[in-house]
């Protein structure tokens, strides 16, 4: 994926860049939202109305004419959940613009030569989107962190029998600031939790997710868990019932120590 960027090293110079214009597919209801990759620091305002300080980072809209240029309609800032300044999605919701606008394109403007204002950014995409239950169903085992485990009864945890668990194919997460404060420590391997094997055994990819009609929402997000042992054979278990004293001793407790 191409990416433009006004970051360097060194002396800072203003930057600046207009993209090509980029043709937009039919309208349609699963695909409502242009999206673009960015990091750095960018102009936008939250839900609240709140700023966040930044350099300007625009989507132009148009109509192409019969001679093929385009001719433009307007401007739109996109959505940005943050944190910045990580690589995230922004937004622009397609019903937000010109409802006969058919070309894009990205007008970035960073004069500001402080070092850690910069900005960088990919070409837009028109995702086809598909709800969360579509995608993952309700059969395949999910690693719900505990604070999201209410909010999708349709999912099914792993299974965690006679001390074996089974492998899931997908995690999902609450908001940022929820995960990163508690659930990726509670959680985590340090700590006793499913993050310490989970990720011995697979390698978790961000799947890129929505808040259906509230665009501008950290709902949380989802991760894809792309197994190292694919082809493992699931354990074979020998069950039985025995009877032990409670002075019974078999061995010794291995300790976590940093």
């Amino acid at each position: 994926t191409p990416v433009l960027g006004s970051y360097q090293e060194g002396i800072q110079e203003p930057a600046e860049a207009t993209s090509t214009w980029y043709q937009l597919p039919a309208r349609s209801d699963d695909a409502p939202l242009v999206v673009f990759s960015a990091a750095g620091r960018i102009w936008s305002y939250d839900d609240t109305g709140a700023l966040t300080y930044g350099q300007s980072l625009l989507l132009e809209y148009g109509k192409r004419q019969p001679d093929g240029s385009v001719q433009a309609q307007g401007t739109y800032l996109p959505r940005d959940i943050g944190p910045a300044p990580s690589w995230r999605n922004l937004r622009v919701p397609l019903a937000d613009i010109a409802p006969d606008a058919d070309a894009v394109r990205i007008v970035a403007n960073d004069p500001n030569l402080t070092g850690d204002q910069w900005l960088a950014f990919t070409p837009p995409r028109v995702p086809v989107m598909e709800n969360l239950n579509t995608m993952i169903g309700s059969e395949q085992p999910v690693l719900l962190d505990w604070a999201v485990g209410l909010q999708f009864p349709c999912q099914r945890p792993f299974d965690h029998r006679y001390g074996v668990a089974e492998v899931p194919g997908y995690r999902i997460l609450p908001d940022r600031p929820l995960a990163v404060s508690s659930t990726d420590t509670w959680q985590s391997g340090e700590n006793g939790g499913p993050l310490g094997w989970s990720e011995l055994l697979a390698k978790p990819v961000a799947v890129p997710t929505y808040l259906k009609n509230d665009w501008a929402r950290d709902w949380g997000s989802l991760e894809r868990y792309e197994q190292y042992y694919p082809n493992a054979v699931p354990a074979d278990l020998q069950t039985g019932e025995t009877t032990r004293s409670g002075f019974y001793e078999d061995g010794k407790l291995r300790v976590f120590e940093k």
